[in-house]
């Protein structure tokens, strides 16, 4: 097997204040903490929303989690009438997808 030649890797920095960018919804919306350090939490979640929106939005790609399909089934309904494929999307090639 070859090593991966084109590899990249993405810092992904944002300052919030006085908010809760990341409410725990298991626990009546309450920041999520890391309390030994008194630092917020951000999920995986939440970091791939943000990129996916800024994609979509800014950049004008196409994302395969979008709001413009009620789910995956119809999302992939959408792709074939317009003959794309899933490698074509920048968040699955990103953060990986699993497709049956």
């Amino acid at each position: 097997m070859e090593p991966i030649q084109n590899n990249n890797e993405i810092l992904f920095i944002y300052d919030a204040k006085l908010s809760n960018p990341n409410g725990d919804m298991d626990n009546e919306n309450k920041p999520r903490m890391d309390y030994d350090t008194n630092t917020n939490l951000v999920s995986d979640v939440r970091l791939k929303r943000y990129l996916r929106d800024y994609f979509e939005q800014q950049l004008k790609m196409d994302i395969f989690i979008t709001d413009k399909a009620k789910d995956a089934k119809d999302r992939d309904k959408q792709l074939k009438k317009e003959d794309k494929s899933h490698a074509s999307l920048i968040d699955s090639r990103m953060f990986g997808a699993v497709f049956a």
